[in-house]
């Protein structure tokens, strides 16, 4: 019976994580880096999005292009090695 338990609690530790990739809280984009990237992507004042303990940069869809600038948002993160929930 302990094996079981040890090989169910061990499979879904493991399917678990709502992420991909190192935990490293010094990788996860911070609200500031995010706000920089999406100056840098045309977007002025932008707030980012709270996601659990991590951040997004969900981009509303009353914004022009709103999809394409969201999509550069997380590229320019992306380039920097910044993990950014989407």
């Amino acid at each position: 019976m302990g094996l079981r338990v040890f090989i169910v609690l061990m499979a879904s530790a493991s399917v678990s994580g709502c992420f991909v990739g190192d935990d490293s809280a010094d990788e996860w984009s911070t609200p500031e880096q995010i706000k920089a990237a999406a100056s840098r992507c045309g977007l002025d004042d932008f707030e980012p999005t709270r996601a659990g303990g991590a951040w997004a940069a969900y981009v509303d869809e009353t914004v022009p292009d709103h999809q394409a600038k969201e999509d550069c948002i997380y590229s320019d993160l992306a380039e920097q090695g910044r993990l950014t929930t989407r």
